[in-house]
C-alpha cells in the first residue's frame, strides 16, 4: 500500500488564484520483522495511511497539522497487485479511526478495476 495526504486545489486556494493540489504527508506500507523468541509474532506491520500522518506531523509540526491542515484534507491510498493492476485497500479497522481521529474524513482508494472510489 501507499498513501498520499493532499489539501486538494479549490481547499489549497485562499486568493482566489489558479493553485495545485498540495501534498502534505506520504506514506507507505513497513513490514517489521519480530524476534520470535520474544514475541508470537513474525512481523508487524505500520500501515501507509498511519506513516503519511507521521510524515505530515514532521514536516508541518502538529498544531499546523491538527488545527489547518488534516481537517482540509483528502488521503489517497493506492495498492499495487503485482506490476500491473490495482487492488481494493480502502483503510482497515484500525486506520479509519486514526484518520478520522486525527481529522482526516475525506479517504479515496484504489479499486481492482483501476478506478477510484471514496
Amino acid at each position: 500500500h501507499g498513501a498520499v495526504i493532499y489539501i486538494p486545489a479549490e481547499e489549497n486556494n485562499n486568493e482566489g488564484d489558479a493553485t495545485e493540489a498540495k501534498v502534505i504527508g506520504r506514506g507507505w506500507n513497513h513490514d517489521f520483522i519480530l524476534d520470535r523468541s520474544k514475541t508470537n509474532k513474525n512481523k508487524i506491520v505500520l500501515h501507509s495511511e498511519v506513516h503519511a500522518v507521521v510524515d505530515a506531523i514532521r514536516h508541518h509540526g502538529e498544531d499546523k497539522c491538527f488545527d489547518e491542515l488534516f481537517p482540509r484534507a483528502t488521503i489517497m491510498i493506492v495498492e499495487l497487485e503485482s506490476d500491473y493492476g490495482y487492488d481494493t485497500c480502502h483503510p482497515c479497522p484500525k486506520c479509519n479511526p486514526l484518520l478520522r481521529a486525527v481529522g482526516i474524513t475525506n479517504v479515496m482508494h484504489t479499486t481492482p478495476r483501476g478506478t477510484i472510489e471514496e
